[in-house]
């Protein structure tokens, strides 16, 4: 009788028992092991550990592979690894026989590679014939088997295809995200892509992503696929926007900003892009400084169209592309409009929401005000010519008129903003843009402790306002890294050089968390952040544009427009002049202002800029 050590009950069974019911000893692996080095040419077999492991002295030896084809045929265990240069066509046969079997390890990771065992096309079509479907886990597979994909093939079903996807989260996703470039192979595996997936490319490189899309189109793929464009610039000289038709069999819907809102083709995009490119190019081609081209781009929006919602579908009057074909347009299809021209001549620009009263200038406010909701553009403008050098409101839809040119709303500084009539009544919806009208550092720092205040107020109630509390502590240096990252976001966008050169100066958080090494870091430099923000500040707002920088700036536009002769010139800067002084008056009527500690009620206004009678000098910004 040949003898099998039993280790885990440490006692002797016989190798008949283990080859007529190994189940009873939860043999899930076999693992053979070759010792040309065994003087008695004898093979032992031990069970441990849920394997029964076998040393002989070879590996050609008959009889033992006739008592692992033995094993096999009475295994009940579902899974079973067989390690070891024992794998033969007799044993894939009867592995695939085997119907309590569902998954097959045949893999050894100690092995030399060069012995693998190498799944083979015969291999695989003998284990389909199998009653039970199996997962075989293999090191390696015939190059026959490379495409194919079929769970029984393991090796193939777990490789990663595309990124980290592979072919069984292919088949499971809705939608695949591609977020960096794709390697060669990646790309020829595109291929593998089930028909229902949704394909976003969200990658910067234009030259990979027009190989994706060249392999897209060669695999006549009708999946939807998303392109966002990073950089709109460097996107129009790829092929891909210069050479679209080429594309037009695939489904591609191009992504920008928030300022498009519906779906577009590429096709549609470029039409779009090429008829905005066209409202650009003579500003461009002129050469005009950052001011002009500002005030050329709020000339094209403000007379773009009469403004007119549509109740039915309100994206008509909103929406980027939309508003270029159709007769709508409101507040927010005016920013998007404005914002767009000046970005593609390189000013930088964000919106900027605000609740304003809709009645009229004439209308009684005391009986009833009316509120909505509007948009303006918020706008970083540094132009050497006219001395300009800081941050300015604008708003087109005020200016909306086909018959007039009316620039009273053009390049407010935060403080005029507050003058304007709509916008007098109510306090901004971001209450972060109160710190852009800072007049001076102690106006911030008083701006600064009643938005603090207004936070802590709103956050908790007055049984936990203990100031030696944690939880007090925390809710302070939250509302502070809030209010500091509420500012650093319009730096960012505005003027992101300088945002870089503070994030890099000093540690800013996202939140306020214990688990923060470098809080304490934070915590200790707020005052510094907040002083260079405070400073930055001061420097870039409340610093008006004179009426006649404005005026010179749109004369600028006027003669390269309409060729003017002289004395048509100065009929048309008289009469400019003189349509926006008497609006001036009723578009900034005096404000109401209440002394906090005395309650005594005075009106101020800001002087009108297009009164010129008043200047004594031409300088544009003082």
């Amino acid at each position: 009788m040949i003898q099998v050590k039993y280790k885990n009950q440490d006692k002797i069974v016989s190798l008949e028992e283990v080859i007529k019911k190994p189940s009873k000893f939860h043999i899930r692996d076999i693992i053979v092991k070759i010792d040309s080095n065994n003087k008695k040419d004898e093979t032992v077999y031990e069970i441990g550990y849920n394997m029964l492991t076998i040393t002989s002295f070879s590996k050609t030896d008959p009889q033992l592979n006739k008592i692992i084809l033995e094993i096999v045929k009475n295994v009940e265990e579902t899974t079973l690894g067989i390690y070891g240069p024992i794998i033969t066509p007799e044993l894939i046969k009867v592995l695939s026989e085997n119907n309590n079997i569902s998954k097959i390890k045949l893999t050894d990771p100690l092995e030399p590679e060069d012995e693998q065992y190498t799944l083979t096309k015969e291999d695989y079509e003998l284990l389909k014939t199998s009653k039970t479907p199996k997962q075989v886990i293999t090191p390696k597979i015939s190059p026959e088997l490379e495409e194919v994909f079929d769970p029984i093939i393991s090796y193939n079903m777990n490789k990663p295809l595309i990124l980290n996807y592979n072919y069984q989260a292919l088949q499971k996703e809705k939608k695949i995200m591609i977020n960096k470039p794709l390697l060669p192979e990646e790309i020829y595996n595109l291929m593998y892509l089930p028909p229902n997936i949704k394909i976003i490319l969200n990658i910067d490189d234009y030259q990979n992503l027009e190989l994706i899309l060249d392999r897209l189109l060669e695999l006549n793929i009708k999946n939807e696929i998303n392109i966002n464009i990073k950089d709109e610039t460097l996107f129009k000289k790829t092929n891909i926007y210069l050479n679209n038709s080429k594309y037009s069999k695939l489904k591609i819907i191009v992504l920008k900003d928030e300022k498009i809102l519906n779906d577009y083709s590429l096709s549609q995009y470029k039409t779009y892009e090429d008829l905005l490119d066209i409202f650009v190019k003579p500003a461009i081609d002129r050469n005009y400084s950052p001011f002009e081209k500002y005030v050329y781009a709020y000339n094209i929006t403000k007379k773009f169209k009469k403004y007119k919602e549509n109740e039915k579908n309100l994206y008509d009057s909103r929406e980027l592309y939309s508003i270029l074909t159709n007769e709508y347009m409101v507040c927010v299809g005016y920013s998007n409009l404005f914002r767009t021209l000046l970005e593609k001549l390189g000013i930088p620009t964000m919106e900027k929401t605000v609740t304003v009263t809709t009645n009229k200038p004439n209308q009684e406010l005391q009986n009833e005000i009316n509120l909505a909701g509007h948009s303006r553009v918020y706008s970083h403008i540094q132009d050497s010519k006219y001395k300009i050098n800081g941050y300015y409101i604008a708003d087109p839809t005020w200016d909306n008129n086909l018959e007039q040119d009316l620039y009273n709303h053009l390049a407010l500084t935060d403080q005029e903003f507050d003058y304007s009539f709509r916008s007098s009544y109510i306090e901004p919806n971001s209450y972060k843009d109160i710190l852009f009208a800072s007049e001076n550092k102690h106006d911030f720092y008083k701006r600064l402790e009643r938005l603090i205040e207004r936070n802590l107020s709103l956050t908790l109630s007055k049984s936990k306002r203990t100031p030696d509390s944690l939880y007090y502590k925390k809710t302070v240096y939250t509302s502070y890294l809030s209010t500091i990252n509420d500012i650093l976001n319009v730096i960012k966008v505005l003027d992101n050089k300088k945002y870089q050169e503070i994030v890099n100066k000093f540690y800013i958080p996202n939140k306020i968390s214990n688990l923060d090494n470098k809080l304490h870091e934070f915590i200790f430099n707020i005052p510094k952040i907040l002083e260079v923000l405070c400073d930055y500040i001061l420097i870039k707002v409340n610093k008006p544009i004179s009426g006649q920088a404005i005026i010179d700036a749109a004369m600028v536009i006027n003669k390269d427009i309409f060729n003017l002769t002289e004395i048509q010139e100065q009929d048309m800067r008289e009469n400019l002049i003189e349509i926006n002084k008497k609006r001036q008056e009723i578009c900034f009527p005096s404000k109401k202002i209440k002394n906090d500690k005395t309650g005594e009620i005075t009106y101020q206004n800001i002087p009108n800029k297009f009164d010129f009678s008043n200047q004594l000098s031409n300088t544009y910004q003082k």
